[in-house]
C-alpha cells in the first residue's frame, strides 16, 4: 500500500454534545487500524477549520490530539471551508495517495462555500472524499446546511469515496474502523496503451465478483494530482 495522507476532518462543534465518547473511541480505532505507515492530520471544524494535529505518523501524537477534542458551546461547523482549505493543502504536499476523512453530526453549518466549489477543491487535490455522518442531514437547495448534503451525496461519490450515514454515534467506533481497513485495502490499477492509439477519454474498471463495489481516485503525482 502507498504511503497515504490523510486529512480528518472533526466536528467539535456544539452538535457533538454528549456524543464525544464515541467521537473519540472512533479516531482512536480509525488511527489504530491505518497503521503507522500513513501520515495524518486532524483538523477541528467547530467555528472555523482550525488544525488540532499536524501531519503525523505518530500514534501517540494523534491520539493526545484525538484526547484534546471537546465540543464548542454555541458553534456551529465549517465543512465545507474545511473541504476547501485542507484540499489547496493537500495539493501542495508530496504524496502518491490522499483521503480526506469528515466525522461530522447534522448540527448547523456555517461555511461559506458552496457544495460546487467544495467538490471542485476535492478533486484538484486529487483526493477522495470520505464521510461518516450522524444524523439526518437536509438538503435543502442555497443554504449551508443543503450545500452540506450535496457535498456529503456527490462529492464522497465522485472523488471515489464513500459516505456512511448512522443514526446515533455509537456506532462511530465501528464505522470509522471499517472506513481504515477499506482505505487500506484499495488497489492501485497501472494500464498502457500502444502509442498508435488514440488516447482514450475514460477508463472503465469492472468487477466480476457480486456484491462488490468499485470505487476511483485519480492517481496523484508529486506536488499535486496527474
Amino acid at each position: 500500500v502507498d504511503p497515504m495522507d490523510v486529512a480528518l476532518l472533526v466536528d467539535n462543534s456544539a452538535a457533538m454534545e454528549g456524543d464525544v465518547v464515541h467521537l473519540r473511541r472512533g479516531l482512536e480505532r480509525f488511527v489504530d487500524a491505518m497503521g503507522g505507515d500513513h501520515a495524518i492530520t486532524i483538523v477541528g471544524l467547530s467555528a472555523r477549520p482550525t488544525i488540532l494535529t499536524r501531519y503525523t505518523r505518530s500514534g501517540s501524537e494523534l491520539k493526545a490530539g484525538i484526547g484534546r477534542i471537546f465540543p464548542q458551546p454555541g458553534e456551529g461547523m465549517t465543512l465545507l471551508d474545511a473541504l476547501v482549505e485542507v484540499s489547496r493543502g493537500i495539493e501542495k504536499r508530496e504524496t502518491p495517495r490522499a483521503a480526506i476523512v469528515a466525522v461530522v453530526s447534522s448540527g448547523p453549518e456555517l461555511g461559506n462555500y458552496d457544495d460546487v466549489s467544495a467538490i471542485k477543491a476535492v478533486r484538484k487535490a486529487g483526493a477522495s472524499f470520505n464521510a461518516v455522518t450522524v444524523g439526518h442531514f437536509m438538503a435543502t437547495l442555497a443554504t449551508p446546511d443543503g450545500h452540506r448534503a450535496q457535498v456529503l451525496e456527490n462529492g464522497t461519490r465522485t472523488s471515489g469515496g464513500r459516505h456512511d450515514n448512522l443514526m446515533v454515534a455509537t456506532g462511530l467506533p465501528a464505522a470509522l474502523e471499517r472506513l481504515a481497513r477499506d482505505l487500506m485495502s484499495q488497489y492501485k490499477v497501472v494500464y498502457s496503451r500502444p502509442e498508435s492509439l488514440v488516447q482514450a477519454d475514460s477508463v472503465d474498471v469492472t468487477l466480476s465478483r457480486p456484491g462488490l463495489t468499485a470505487r476511483a481516485t485519480p492517481e496523484r503525482q508529486a506536488g499535486g494530482r496527474k
